[in-house]
């Protein structure tokens, strides 16, 4: 008896995304030989380019659900926009010599569907100041490779950092943000934002990272600040108050001429030359931003939406003149503080688009005890909270006005929860992940979901568990914390702008230390991939900032790197047909009965023959099936196609004495779309029935 088996039929599908240069994705369809031709084996391990082809279960084929048609073969060169749906179908097929094959009965009660996609999101950091370092703590250790399917690009100009004191205007950021959104090439853009090219935005355009060399740390300006602040006034800076809101200011005319002085005071003294976002900042430094294409709120749009608000001059008349008979200058500034009050409201906007919905299941049992948890989600299941602001989680004295009597509508989703708060919560999320302590196997006691979570989108990248525990223990996560003092006058002219962030409890005047927090940027790679990168999706990071101690691992060719999209599993999904998607399938079975075929034999003019009873039920009533292997090892995927043939049932000659016997091979019928052995019914011979029966045999002699 042969024993039953269940053979998996593979049509080997590759969705794959390619990306040149900044001109956007492409979703192409099943068969493209981007990977290699499919009859070979494609390779692994290809940085950022995916490694397994995607494998749905038994014998499925792609069908687009618009048309209803196959894909075949011949479609493999189209190309297929975003967004386009398809149903995974058991599969139909001809072999070489166009002999059409069974399709596999579909046994599940809904067909699944794949969705042809471009990444999943992009986000761009804006307004950031990072340089490598390398503390004490971090000697030693290598670099850390840039997750699968992440592109880190950084805009850079002539002195590998995003120049800060341009005047970049607000619609030309506008532009660049839609350009990287909507995949266009921005490098016009960045090569011609201002007339004169030596002094332009980006004059080498973009640099992609494959790595990052120890610890890329994530700061803003306003550690700056407050250090020149700190300093002793220069004598030949008086400020001078004459009224409320207006500020005065005499300097030495070389100390107003020269490059070489304070940033702070470079900003003071050509204020109204100023992008306001590089002013709105805690303490007027920079508002660094980590934008998200899939918000509502992303930067182009709070630009749009406050374009007027945007311009210095709406809030800060500045007026310059020289002091007869001295070599002095005096700059008088003269502020409208009713405007200024809508500054709150942009800065609110612009919190809540580094904001993410965060879900109590992400959280540990012992954080969900403790105060942060209560202040942070104030009795709701899942909380916009801002883990994305370094305005906030730079400083520590950031405090959501919730209920507060005067403050109140600026207040954030959450309760009265504090910057410490978000640190608390941010840091239990990666101790889950990074932790030994969290099982991702649901059934123990000690169960992380956000660990789980984690893993499971990082598999989908094409990594096994063991490359995602060496890719987490290479990163370094954590912040550094420098102590300040520092002493800001009521007399100084940016004091207005300072006080903008008093509804979130932020000092200003006075004596007092401040703590400032610098972050690892591995911290926030991190965080984008739970939070914002969808399971087997590529995922952009622009980052206009600061390249300053990258030496040679900088590359100036705009020469982004390419990446497929398409599911991939872990070494021990992708050899296990029933960890693979796709509809459950079934190898397809003759269905006649004895009776029914012994029927066809008579009406299809055979019934010279009968079949044979005794051998009917242990025989192969399968036709034909295709087989495409995936394999995984080593060297890479091994790919072979073959074909099972069938052996059929057993006919014999009716009264035949010695016994004759034919095999009758079960088709499948195009026409009528059924299977059946009509095909193999008539190719019968019926005159071996008659000469190896002894009556037929005689007859014919006697004939002749």
């Amino acid at each position: 008896m042969i024993n039953k088996f269940i053979i998996c039929i593979i049509l080997g599908i590759i969705l794959y995304i390619l990306i040149n240069k900044i001109e956007g994705l492409t979703c192409r369809g099943p068969l493209g030989t981007f990977l290699g031709d499919p009859d070979r084996s494609a390779r692994l391990n290809r940085l950022n380019k995916g490694s397994l082809p995607f494998f749905p279960k038994d014998n499925v084929i792609v069908s687009n659900t618009t048309s209803r048609r196959y894909i075949t073969k011949k479609s493999q060169n189209r190309l297929y926009d975003n967004g386009t749906i398809y149903e995974l179908k058991c599969n139909n097929m001809k072999d070489e010599s166009g002999e059409k094959l069974a399709p596999y009965e579909n046994l599940s009660e809904q067909e699944p569907t794949l969705t042809c996609h471009n990444p999943s999101k992009k986000v761009i950091f804006y307004n950031m100041h990072g340089s490598i370092e390398t503390p004490d703590i971090l000697e030693g250790t290598e670099n850390t490779k840039i997750p699968k399917k992440m592109q880190l690009i950084f805009y850079i100009n002539d002195g590998d950092c995003y120049a800060l004191d341009l005047n970049i205007t607000n619609s030309t950021i506008g532009s660049i943000f839609i350009g990287i959104y909507n995949d266009q090439d921005v490098t016009p853009l960045l090569l011609n934002s201002v007339e004169d090219n030596d002094n332009n935005l980006l004059n080498k355009g973009f640099s992609e990272l494959e790595d990052i060399n120890n610890i890329y740390m994530l700061t803003i300006d306003a550690i700056n600040i407050l250090r020149e602040l700190k300093r002793q006034i220069p004598e030949f800076i008086v400020n001078n108050v004459s009224q409320v809101n207006i500020y005065s200011v005499t300097c030495n005319k070389a100390f107003y001429l020269d490059n070489s002085k304070p940033e702070i005071y470079k900003k003071m003294l050509k204020l109204k030359d100023i992008n306001l976002l590089f002013l709105i900042g805690p303490y007027s430094g920079w508002f660094p931003i980590i934008d998200f294409s899939s918000n509502v709120f992303k930067l182009n749009t709070i630009i749009d939406r406050f374009s007027r608000l945007l311009q210095v001059e709406n809030y800060v008349t500045v007026r310059r003149q020289g002091i007869s008979g001295t070599n002095n200058v005096n700059f008088t500034y003269t502020y409208d503080m009713e405007n200024m009050e809508t500054l709150k409201d942009m800065i609110k906007v612009l919190i809540r688009s580094q904001s993410v919905m965060v879900p109590i299941f992400y959280l540990s049992a012992t954080f969900q005890s403790t105060p942060s948890f209560r202040r942070l989600f104030n009795g709701t299941a899942q909380i916009e909270l801002p883990i994305f602001c370094l305005s906030i989680l730079s400083h520590e004295h950031f405090v959501n006005p919730f209920n507060d009597p005067i403050h109140g509508r600026y207040a954030l989703p959450g309760g009265q929860y504090r910057a410490q708060d978000l640190i608390n919560l941010i840091f239990d999320i990666i101790e889950q992940i990074t932790s030994d302590d969290y099982s991702i196997d649901e059934t123990t006691s000690n169960y992380s979901r956000v660990k789980e979570i984690y893993y499971r989108k990082m598999r989908s990248l094409g990594m096994s568990n063991d490359e995602i525990d060496t890719f987490l223990n290479e990163c370094i996560f954590l912040y550094t914390e420098t102590i300040i003092p520092y002493s800001i006058s009521e007399n100084y002219p940016l004091l207005p702008f300072m006080k903008l962030w008093e509804p979130w409890n932020y000092p200003t005047t006075g004596e007092q230390n401040h703590k400032i927090y610098q972050w690892s940027m591995q911290t926030f790679l991190l965080l984008i991939q739970l939070f914002k990168q969808d399971e087997g999706e590529a995922i952009d990071i622009h980052s206009f900032t600061c390249l300053e101690g990258i030496g040679d691992e900088r590359t100036t060719n705009n020469a982004k790197m390419d990446y497929s999209w398409q599911y991939a599993y872990s070494d021990e999904e992708a050899n296990n047909p029933d960890k693979r998607i796709g509809p459950e399938c079934q190898r397809p079975v003759c269905p006649q009965s004895e009776d029914e075929i012994n029927s066809r034999l008579v009406d299809l003019l055979k019934s010279s023959f009968i079949v044979d009873s005794g051998s009917f039920e242990s025989g192969d009533k399968h036709p034909k099936s295709r087989e495409i292997t995936y394999t995984k090892n080593a060297e890479g995927i091994s790919i072979v196609r073959d074909y099972i043939e069938p052996t059929g049932i057993t006919v014999e000659c009716y009264n035949n004495r010695p016994k004759v016997t034919e095999k009758l091979i079960c088709k499948y019928d195009e026409d009528t779309e059924t299977l059946n052995y009509d095909e193999s019914i008539r190719q019968l011979d019926q005159t071996i029935c008659i000469k190896n029966n002894v009556c037929g045999a005689l007859v014919e002699v006697l004939r002749v």
